[in-house]
């Protein structure tokens, strides 16, 4: 595993916590890390490069939304306000 994608890996398993993954039916640290290992998802990265999206992430969570996972990311927009968006954890599609 690349520098990148372990650096992305930590801030992940940092990022979602377990009452969030409860309620959202969002995917544990495990379940996460799981699914890097084997490929089933992409790397945070990976997914944001392919939409284009350059700011910085705050914090995330993986979850299902039809059936796929995505990332659900937040990040601070260049006024300061929150942004949430949808990513594809597969394709980076939004």
């Amino acid at each position: 595993m690349n520098i990148l994608a372990a650096l992305m890996l930590a801030f992940l398993a940092g990022s979602v916590s377990p009452a969030a993954a409860q309620q959202r039916d969002c995917l544990t640290r495990q379940d996460i890390q799981d699914r890097l290992a084997n490929g089933m998802i992409a790397p945070l990265a990976d997914v944001m490069n392919r939409a284009g999206i350059k700011e910085r992430p705050l914090s995330v969570q993986v979850c299902d939304v039809d059936g796929a996972p995505h990332y659900i990311v937040n990040m601070m927009d260049s006024y300061g306000e929150s942004q949430s968006v949808t990513l594809n954890a597969g394709d980076g599609s939004q």
